[in-house]
């Protein structure tokens, strides 16, 4: 059980990791900020304060937060 909860901990660590950047960038971005890409050039904008970086960055917060409830419902 003590060996689940350090995976739980760290994995919640590493998924911060993007968000903690997110945040420390945030003041630096432009107002429009790429989101979707093909073959090298950006095809999809949205402005810094929308909602699709913030879930980009959160995604594996999102994830594990998922798995988590799946672990517990079963």
């Amino acid at each position: 059980m003590r060996k689940g909860r350090l995976i739980v901990a760290v994995s919640a660590a590493i998924g911060l990791i993007p968000v903690i950047v997110y945040a420390v960038l945030f003041p630096k971005m432009p107002s429009q900020v790429p989101i979707h890409f093909t073959g090298g050039t950006a095809d999809r904008f949205t402005g810094k304060w929308g909602f699709e970086p913030l879930l980009l960055a959160g995604l594996g917060e999102v994830g594990l937060a998922l798995m988590l409830l799946i672990c517990w419902a079963d």
